[in-house]
């Protein structure tokens, strides 16, 4: 897994930066680092600086690299849990026919 930093603040989510694009992705549970989290810092912080000028393509940069890490998980169930990624793909198919 990617060594990084994960670090999230609730208060700085009103201006945009990393914390308001974790909390936008819903990657907010830092706590357990990349046990718990999707993304790290610097990915987040890349992202953002690639397309200063538009917000909605720096989070469909993040979501892309979302889809396509996760794809290739399989659906599991474990007595009553059941856990189905295999929609990652459709979603980002999804996704790309969107315009930003």
């Amino acid at each position: 897994m990617a060594k990084g930093e994960y670090t999230y603040d609730p208060a700085n989510v009103r201006e945009l930066g990393k914390d308001r694009m974790r909390f936008e992705l819903g990657d907010t549970m830092v706590e357990g680092g990349s046990d718990t989290t999707a993304l790290t810092d610097e990915e987040i912080q890349v992202a953002i600086e690639i397309y200063p000028k538009s917000w909605k393509r720096a989070k469909l940069m993040l979501l892309e690299s979302l889809c396509r890490r996760f794809a290739y998980e399989i659906d599991t169930r474990t007595g009553p849990l059941t856990l189905a990624i295999g929609g990652a793909v459709c979603v980002e198919c999804k996704l790309e026919q969107c315009k930003v």
